[in-house]
């Protein structure tokens, strides 16, 4: 869609031939796996709390399994070497298949992502662009406060992007469509609402409050 918005602009032909907002996401993922210690300090303040908050779930789990493998080897006053065996096999297990998959779905997600807003941030789409409308895939397993965003239609620079821009939580598959036009109707989020019986908050996972283009790009 953003190609073909791009030919029809005889300036950005350019652009559109040699540069993707695929290509981007490529270049912000290089980017992260060589950082500086400098900048990875940098963004260490700037982003740790909200870091801190999207780990915890994993430091928790992966704690109080150690914690029972240690009562375990006193309890059952084993000698060193079979102490180390023992733990290193629990170890070995901490992080199950489905763990994996999450992390790397995230981290691919993020990258993409903040390859997106980068391509986009070009003055060339600037020009063009409007702002975004939020989507999500629309099945069961979206969770209410993301299910409540969808068709959500906001200005690029509307506050709201800024901590609701997908991913919005583990594993999550929102994301949103650009638009390239103003809309007919400015849709924004509703409010909380009630579902079976809870209150739910339309938004992103606590953690997960903040845009990737303005993390991992630039």
């Amino acid at each position: 869609m953003i190609l073909a918005y791009i030919e029809a602009a005889p300036k950005s032909r350019a652009l559109a031939r040699n540069d993707t907002a695929y290509a981007r996401a490529v270049e912000v993922a290089a980017r992260r796996a060589n950082m500086t210690p400098e900048q990875v300090e940098r963004l260490a303040k700037k982003f740790g709390p909200q870091a801190a908050k999207i780990v915890r779930p994993y430091t928790r789990a992966i704690d109080q399994k150690l914690r029972k493998a240690f009562e375990e080897v006193i309890k059952q006053n084993m000698h060193v070497r079979e102490a180390n065996a023992y733990i290193a096999e629990v170890v070995d297990g901490l992080f199950s298949k489905s763990i994996v998959q999450t992390m790397v779905r995230d981290q691919i997600n993020l990258s993409y992502m903040a390859g997106r807003m980068e391509f986009n941030a070009q003055p060339e789409i600037q020009e063009i662009l409007w702002g975004y409308e939020y989507s999500t895939v629309g099945d069961d397993r979206v969770r209410p406060s993301h299910a409540a965003l969808d068709g959500v239609r906001l200005p690029k620079d509307d506050p709201f992007w800024k901590t609701n821009m997908p991913p919005n939580g583990y594993n999550c598959r929102c994301t949103v469509i650009e638009i390239y036009e103003e809309p007919k109707e400015i849709k924004p989020p509703p409010p909380p609402q009630e579902v079976d019986g809870q209150i739910v908050k339309p938004g992103a996972d606590p953690g997960w409050e903040f845009n990737p283009g303005e993390i991992f790009s630039g």
